[in-house]
């Protein structure tokens, strides 16, 4: 299992198709391998294998704020 606290291990991602990266994250995160910094890290990045439109996406499912920072923030409810 790869140190999830250094960003060696997102070198690996890139060989998972965009999908597959995706879903993993948000297992390791829903799992507690990964903190809020750690998701927030591998998913505002510039050097991200996550693309900005799919970390948005990420975001919303985990139902946070997509890109409004860290600490990372609850989505309001929506009616």
């Amino acid at each position: 299992m790869p140190a999830f606290e250094h960003r060696q291990w997102w070198s690996w991602l890139k060989s998972l198709t965009i999908e597959t990266r995706c879903s993993l994250i948000e297992q390791l995160y829903l799992a507690g391998w990964l903190t809020d910094y750690m998701l927030w890290d591998v998913l505002g990045s510039e050097a991200s294998p996550i693309p900005a439109g799919h970390a948005a996406g990420i975001y919303e499912t985990l139902g946070l704020e997509p890109f409004a920072g860290y600490p990372l923030q609850a989505s309001p409810c929506q009616p």
